[in-house]
């Protein structure tokens, strides 16, 4: 396999990771020359003509500038991305008849609250979810070969549409953000002796909220119609213990938390 991945942050330099050290061909472009350098050298990666499969690693913002800029470019290669919402994906990509065919929208359900070169693995994606949600239009080589690399990185495919894909992941991803981040900022007013008296709880619920708020600004505000149902039935669960903060109350939240854990 011949890859070219197109933004080097965290995702992207972890899929270049991992499909070298799986004996492909890899190489890393991104507008930030300095983020390219580091990139490739941490992959020890070469120039790549043809590639089977081009990995748009970018914001989704910037996704149809990556796709006008290198469709022609690869003419034959299979491209793919890695964006956290894929209705509006959907959307876009269709309006492009022939370019639609060999592209497959994708997500790796893996990530860490890091982020740049810096902080990526060869084995980010081991053993974890990687949803992919073709279109309509979406060729079958292009899933296959969207599915080879998936696996090629030790990720399980799952298939879904792009809909279902974004309704699932307000759940189980954008609303723990919001949660973990608002949760987090409640710390601001705490003094330092306090804040040395915490243990692995807060450090666990918290963990995210120390990801970049710049790529969580455009994810969230994306998937809106998805999260707010969420936000508002959590609004509504906490305004109710608000206001009957007895025993009853408090055991039943407790109760149903735990069974909601040991669901995943």
């Amino acid at each position: 396999m011949k890859l070219v991945v197109i933004g080097a942050g965290l995702i992207g330099t972890s899929i270049a990771l991992g499909a070298k050290r799986a004996g492909a061909e890899v190489e890393l472009i991104d507008a930030d020359g300095r983020a390219q350098k580091l990139a490739n050298d941490l992959v020890d990666s070469n120039k790549v003509t043809d590639p089977t499969i081009v990995v748009i690693a970018t914001p989704t913002s910037a996704l149809n500038g990556v796709i006008d800029r290198f469709k022609s470019l690869y003419p034959k290669s299979t491209f793919i991305d890695i964006g956290s919402t894929k209705t509006k994906v959907k959307v876009d990509v269709e309006t492009d008849t022939e370019f639609s065919k060999r592209f497959c929208p994708t997500h790796p359900m893996a990530g860490r609250e890091l982020d740049g070169a810096e902080a990526a693995q060869s084995d980010l994606f081991v053993g974890k979810s990687w949803v992919i949600t073709p279109t309509t239009r979406t060729g079958k080589q292009a899933m296959d070969k969207a599915q080879e690399l998936i696996e090629l990185l030790g990720a399980k495919v799952i298939k879904m549409s792009p809909e279902e894909h974004d309704s699932a992941v307000a759940a189980v991803s954008h609303l723990p953000q919001i949660i973990s981040s608002l949760l987090a900022s409640q710390l601001n007013s705490q003094s330092a002796e306090h804040l040395a008296l915490a243990g692995s709880g807060i450090l666990d619920t918290t963990r995210i909220a120390g990801s970049k708020p710049q790529l969580w600004r455009e994810i969230l505000t994306l998937n809106k119609e998805a999260v707010l149902p969420l936000l508002q039935k959590f609004q509504d669960d906490l305004n109710a213990l608000i206001k009957d903060f007895n025993l009853e109350n408090i055991e039943a939240i407790l109760n149903n938390g735990r069974k909601g854990r040991q669901l995943l």
